[in-house]
């Protein structure tokens, strides 16, 4: 350590403090997407069951399609960890976690508006 003015002690710059910034931006934007894809994901596999009774209802789904849709979510997930690894893999665990970002969104995205709305646009455009 070296000593300042009026005998205080200095502590001197890191040599690489522009680089630890970078770093540590980086850092924050990696666990801003985990954090979104984590909810994103926390919400995907909550939410299904909750909603089931109001999507067979709408549709007209017996018991047995009820147990369907249930029970659709798992095979898909452990089908597409073997994938989502190697795809990680090669071009980086980022850009996996954008795509499956984006992905979700876009899956999601029909399901934001409710069917008496998209029919009442449907009626309006006739």
């Amino acid at each position: 350590m070296a000593i300042g003015p009026g005998g205080t002690p200095t502590i001197p710059p890191k040599k690489n403090a522009l680089l630890d910034d970078e770093r540590t931006a980086a850092r924050w934007s990696m666990y801003t997407m985990l954090m979104l894809t984590s909810i994103a994901h926390f919400l995907t596999r909550e939410m299904g069951p909750q909603l089931i009774p109001f999507i067979c209802d709408e549709f007209g789904f017996d018991a047995q399609q009820r147990g369907v849709l249930l029970g659709a979510y798992f095979p898909g997930y452990v089908v597409g960890q073997l994938p989502a690894a190697m795809l990680a893999d090669r071009i980086g665990g980022k850009r996996v976690i954008s795509l499956s970002m984006w992905g979700t969104v876009s899956a999601a995205a029909p399901f934001a508006s409710s069917s008496e709305a998209s029919k009442q646009r449907l009626h309006r455009s006739r």
